[in-house]
């Protein structure tokens, strides 16, 4: 089996509002009522929204925030997916994101808010800060 895995992108790579972002997460139990703040629902209906467990389910968005360290976006989330590397996708983006930027890392997933639908990432960087 060839190991996979992310590269980061490019050391001139401009953050910037509005770039397309994505992770993948493969979860043994997915996303439940409790992992996803909504009561009033079922785990039926959360498999349409956030795909079946022990399956690698690819969340999309886009950057909403850029700060020193860290980036918002908004993409469907649920506890259990910290640690996901946060890259970037190969459609639809603005002129800053070069072809060989698609599918490069450039943040590593921290949580999300679950009224707002915002996540945080905090930034991979070339450079120690």
């Amino acid at each position: 089996v060839k190991k996979q895995f992310f590269e980061r992108v490019r050391d001139d790579f401009q953050y910037c509002i509005g770039q397309k972002v994505g992770i993948a997460v493969c979860s043994d139990v997915g996303a439940l009522p409790e992992n996803v703040g909504v009561k009033n629902t079922t785990t039926a209906q959360l498999e349409t929204i956030y795909g079946t467990p022990e399956q690698v389910c690819t969340y999309t968005g886009k950057l909403l925030y850029v700060g020193e360290h860290h980036i918002e976006y908004d993409l469907n989330s649920f506890e259990g997916c910290s640690g996901a590397i946060v890259f970037l996708l190969d459609q639809n983006q603005p002129d800053s994101v070069r072809e060989g930027d698609f599918g490069r890392a450039i943040a590593v997933h921290a949580g999300a808010h679950p009224v707002m639908l915002r996540n945080v990432g905090f930034k991979i960087s070339a450079k120690p800060i």
